[in-house]
Order: C-alpha cells, then structure tokens, then sequence
C-alpha cells in the first residue's frame, strides 16, 4: 500500500493485509441512488451515471437504508462501522486501494481515461 512516487503521507510502501470482501462492480447509479433514497443530488443527471455530488454522511445514509431494504444489518451507527454487520459499507482505504489496484503491486501506470471509462 502507498507510493513511493506520492505525497508525503502515501509514503513508503508498505504491506497490509486486506481481508476477503466485497465491492459492486459499477459505481451506484442515480437511478439506483433515487430508488432507495428517493432523491437525486446529481449535478450531470442521467439514470444510468453514477450519482455525485454525495457527501460521506450521504454515502452512510445510503449504506444503511439499502442494508434495511434487503433484509441486512446495517454496519453504521454515525460514522462507526460494524465491520461484523452484513450490510452494505464504504470501502475502507486499504480495500480501495486494493480494489483500484487490480491486482498489481506497482503504482498505477496504465491510460486512466480508458480504464476509468
């Protein structure tokens, strides 16, 4: 994790253990944000983009109220999270940048527009 190759505080690389998880494999859509929240704070709209213009405690709110929509135990309580719970959450930084790695262990170097796209 981290870059030798960044700011002050990516660095140096080190080793961390991520534990097996899950992450959606696309970004939550706007249509997908507006069924569970009934709401759309979506600057560039489009049912199929994903939304933005979400705040950390919007990111949360959604987290818990679609865990309660599918019959799970939400992990939040305020910004504390229950990694035991089986609900949807945030990826911690680590599994992120894990996820964003794709399997490689050197810094990101590959053409962004079409792999972000």
């Amino acid at each position: 994790m981290g870059s030798n190759n960044g700011k002050n505080d990516e660095r140096p690389v080190h080793t961390v253990t991520v534990a097996s998880f899950y992450m959606l494999k696309i970004e939550v859509s706007q249509a997908e944000y507006r069924r569970v929240m009934k709401a759309n704070p979506s600057f560039f709209k489009g049912d199929s983009l994903p939304v933005e213009e979400v705040t950390k405690t919007d990111a949360i709110a959604y987290c818990n109220a679609r865990s309660r929509m599918d019959g799970l135990k939400q992990c939040y309580s305020g910004y504390y999270c229950n990694f035991l719970a089986d609900g949807y959450r945030l990826p911690t930084e680590a599994e992120y940048e894990y996820a964003c790695r794709a399997g490689t262990n050197g810094d990101f170097s590959g053409d962004i527009d079409s792999t972000a796209w």
